[in-house]
C-alpha cells in the first residue's frame, strides 16, 4: 500500500517534443530530422566526438514528425527509447525499460557551399521492432537550403489619391487638405506653384521587383 501510494510522486510530466537543452554554446543551425515509428518515444543526445559529456539533448514522440536544430560539429548520436518517461537519470525505467542504442558513425553538421547547412535524417522506425545495431539505421543527408525569388510588385502600394487628392495635389486645393502638405511647405517658386506636389503621379510610376529570400528543407548528396 506504501508503494501504491508513493507511486504517483515519481510520475514525470512527458517531455515536449523538441529540444530539451544545449550546453554547446554555439548556435542552433543544422537539420536533426528522427523518423520514429507510434508506440515509443526517443531520447537523444549528441556528444562532439572526444568530449566527456553530451553537447545538447532532445525528445522525440513516436510517431510524430519530429526536427531540431543543432550546432556544427561531428558527433555520437545515442538514443534511448521506451514508455513512461521518468526523468533524465532513469530515462524509461530500469532494465529492458529503456532500449540503448547508438549509431556506428558520427554524424557532421556543417556549412557546404553558398549557405547549405547540411544536416541529417535518421529512420528509426525499425528500432521500435527491436533493431538496436546502429548498422541498421538508415541515416540520409539533408540541408536547409536558401532561396531567392523574385516578387513582383503590387499593382498599387497603398491606397493611391482619389480625385479629390489628384486635384489637391495639381494645386487645386489650399495647402491644408493637401496630403503632402509637409513637402509642400518648403517649395520655392522657381519648383513650381504653391499647392503643387512634386510627389504627384508617383503611384503611377514603374516599381522593380523585390527579393525574398527563404530557408527550405532541400536534398543533400553526401560530400
Amino acid at each position: 500500500m506504501v508503494l501504491a501510494l508513493a507511486s504517483p510522486a515519481l510520475a514525470v510530466d512527458r517531455p515536449r517534443a523538441g529540444l530539451m537543452w544545449n550546453r554547446s554554446g554555439l548556435p542552433l543551425v543544422f537539420p536533426l530530422i528522427l523518423r520514429t515509428a507510434p508506440g515509443e518515444d526517443v531520447f537523444v543526445t549528441l556528444t562532439a566526438v572526444g568530449a566527456d559529456a553530451p553537447a545538447m539533448a532532445a525528445y522525440a514522440r513516436g510517431g510524430e514528425f519530429f526536427r531540431v536544430l543543432v550546432p556544427p560539429g561531428t558527433y555520437e548520436l545515442l538514443f534511448a527509447a521506451g514508455t513512461g518517461w521518468q526523468g533524465e537519470d532513469a530515462l524509461f525505467g530500469p532494465g529492458d525499460a529503456t532500449r540503448r542504442f547508438g549509431l556506428d558513425d558520427p554524424l557532421t553538421f556543417r556549412v557546404r557551399g553558398l549557405g547549405s547547412k547540411v544536416g541529417h535524417i535518421v529512420d528509426l522506425t525499425d528500432a521500435a521492432r527491436g533493431v538496436l545495431a546502429g548498422k541498421d539505421i538508415d541515416v540520409r543527408p539533408t540541408a536547409l537550403c536558401r532561396t531567392v525569388r523574385l516578387v513582383p510588385p503590387d499593382d498599387r502600394a497603398g491606397a493611391g489619391p482619389d480625385e479629390s487628392g489628384r486635384r489637391y495635389a495639381r494645386g487645386d486645393g489650399p495647402i491644408s487638405e493637401n496630403r503632402q502638405q509637409g513637402a509642400i511647405r518648403d517649395l520655392r517658386d522657381d519648383d513650381g506653384p504653391i499647392g503643387a506636389d512634386p510627389f504627384f503621379g508617383w503611384e503611377d510610376r514603374p516599381r522593380p521587383p523585390r527579393h525574398e529570400v527563404r530557408t527550405v528543407l532541400c536534398d543533400s548528396e553526401p560530400t
